[in-house]
């Protein structure tokens, strides 16, 4: 059987057109490293890639309201509480290579 090498960031995971427009969809690594510390994530699912669109814990942390442009990395990064950012970035390295086979 052939193997799936998959490069991507977790920043693609509250994108509409990422994960190779949702072909390649990892978005469930990441929900699953923010459930794991404590985080609620509501998501949502489309004709493309199923993004985040909420973070909560005690109260709302996060949502797409409060970045013009999730597609852009830099005010994805800086809309998101600090310690989510860096919660992922230790979660998920940048381009993180993931070999399925």
């Amino acid at each position: 059987m052939p193997k799936t090498v998959l490069t991507w960031t977790w920043e693609e995971a509250f994108q509409k057109f990422g994960f190779n427009d949702g072909n390649q969809t990892q978005t469930w690594r990441v929900k699953a490293a923010l459930q794991a510390a404590g985080y609620v994530c509501d998501d949502m699912s489309g004709w493309h890639n199923t993004v985040l669109v909420a973070l909560s814990a005690e109260v709302a942390v996060w949502d797409q309201g409060l970045c013009d442009d999730v597609d852009d990395d830099a005010k994805l990064r800086a809309s998101l509480p600090p310690e989510v950012v860096a919660l992922l970035d230790r979660a998920f390295p940048a381009a993180l290579v993931i070999e399925d086979e």
